[in-house]
């Protein structure tokens, strides 16, 4: 009888351990995005630029459709990423770049054609999950404080020699 009861415990306890491995590397076994924004002020090898990046941290591909930006308003604007009817697969630790200039950060409503100031970034993919990009807000503020001060320099322009 006691013989049984060992047997039976280490069949659950082996039980026990494979449902854990089995769980661990199921999770594991996904695509995990990770995403950063980074800003890149002007400097004597370029005018200033924001960086937006994604990384597929996992060991399944996604597959990436639009890159999306939106106002405080609430209206958004996205634009294809990759081929209009396949996207931009992304694989095992592959990643992807997109460098923003003041060109991009200033859009028009489609509805409305009224211009939209550029609040917040994320990327989609295909079955319209939204991956927000980390830090996209606060490197925003940065970049449009730093447009906001050389609008005031061209229209208030310091006066020499006098």
């Amino acid at each position: 009888m006691i013989r049984s009861d060992i047997f039976s415990s280490i069949a659950l306890g082996i039980s026990v351990i494979s449902l854990g491995f089995s769980a661990y590397f199921g999770l594991r076994d996904r695509a995990q995005i990770c995403t950063s924004c980074k800003y890149y002020p002007l400097s004597e090898y370029g005018p200033a630029y924001m960086k937006v990046s994604i990384v597929n941290a996992g060991r399944r591909p996604i597959v990436l459709r639009r890159f999306c930006k939106s106002d405080k308003r609430e209206h958004w604007v996205c634009e294809n990423i990759g081929d209009d009817t396949k996207g931009y697969q992304l694989g095992e630790h592959e990643g992807y770049e997109l460098k923003l200039t003041e060109n991009d950060l200033f859009d028009t409503v489609p509805e409305e054609g009224d211009l939209m100031e550029i609040d917040d970034l994320w990327f989609e993919n295909f079955l319209g999950k939204r991956y927000p990009i980390k830090n996209a807000r606060e490197n925003l503020r940065q970049y449009y404080r730093y447009i906001g001060n050389l609008n005031r320099q061209l229209n208030n322009p310091t006066s020499g020699g006098r």
